[in-house]
């Protein structure tokens, strides 16, 4: 990533583990392969103030440093609050606070305390939905994909994490009926082992934890949705509709997206127009990215394409 490019990042620019970088590739690809610097322009694409509302929305307690830094989850945060935060997954979008006690029974099975279960929408469903699917393919595909290896083969979803030095290696993971995050580190912050990931020390803890829930009735029954979805025309580039103008640079594909998230039919790819036109001002000069407007077909060519008025020519008299 050039310097400059990232806001608020002044001279620093983010590496990935291996050095290397793979060039334009879905955003997907870069949580599934734990790319960092492809989450860093994703949040910088969505903007620090809106990720931090996202981070506490989801249940992080600590304020999240509005600094790059940050999409890479380089925060001070428990165990606690991650497994809370990732709840939102497996739940449509939807967070429960966490309960040491979900009830109290006698020795008869009658309920002498039931804790009712308050939930509250954190993120959209459709939102969840797509960052669910992706950490989906993280433990098929991506850097827990020897979850099955390890003897777990029920359907789920996760992320491994690795800081600096190897001080510390997270994994943090749900089914439909339950969520657990592993750290694995030291008290007094140092380097653990040489090559120390997240999928090298915590996920097979996570493993042998969500195993053993198994055995204990959290059974994990696949990551089913309710939701609607939309079959939409986008540009790769935008993520908006797409356009004759991205079509031409062949940028156009055919995707099914959850209703809350597709796109208005009005909202064009601001990239690729179909045709320039006249833009106020007032608006070019705004932080609002600029959106393509749909022209009426029969609105007459353009005055470029317009032929040449014709001129008098003289003639001789008889």
């Amino acid at each position: 990533i050039p310097r400059g490019e990232t806001k608020r990042a002044g001279n620093w620019r983010p590496q990935n583990s291996d050095g290397k970088f793979g060039g334009l590739l879905p955003a997907a690809t870069g949580l599934i392969r734990s790319r960092n610097t492809m989450s860093v322009r994703l949040g910088n694409r969505a903007g620090i103030d809106k990720v931090a509302d996202t981070a506490l929305s989801v249940g992080f307690e600590m304020p999240m440093p509005k600094l790059p830094t940050s999409y890479l989850g380089a925060w001070e945060a428990t165990t606690y609050e991650v497994a809370s935060a990732y709840t939102v997954f497996p739940n449509g979008g939807r967070r429960y606070p966490q309960r040491i006690i979900d009830e109290i029974r006698d020795r008869k099975g009658n309920v002498l305390y039931k804790n009712d279960r308050m939930s509250y929408e954190a993120t959209r469903s459709g939102s969840a939905w797509t960052v669910s699917n992706i950490l989906r393919e993280v433990t098929e595909r991506g850097t827990a994909a020897s979850i099955k290896s390890l003897g777990f083969n029920k359907p789920c979803g996760g992320k491994t994490g690795t800081t600096n030095d190897y001080k510390d290696a997270w994994f943090a993971g749900y089914t439909s009926s339950i969520t657990c995050a592993v750290w694995v580190g030291l008290d007094t912050p140092k380097k653990t082992i040489d090559r120390g990931y997240g999928s090298t020390l915590a996920l097979p803890v996570w493993v042998e934890v969500m195993k053993t829930a198994d055995k204990l009735g959290y059974k994990a029954d696949g990551l089913k949705s309710q939701l609607s979805f939309v079959e939409c025309r986008l540009c790769r580039e935008s993520g908006k509709r797409a356009t004759a103008g991205c079509e031409n640079a062949s940028e156009a594909y055919t995707d099914n997206v959850p209703a809350d998230l597709a796109p208005a039919e009005s909202d064009l790819c601001p990239i690729h127009p179909a045709r320039a036109l006249a833009v106020d001002a007032e608006v070019a000069n705004s932080d609002e990215p600029l959106r393509a407007q749909p022209v009426q077909e029969d609105s007459g060519p353009i005055m470029e394409e317009e032929e040449a008025p014709l001129k008098a020519i003289p003639v001789e008299e008889e």
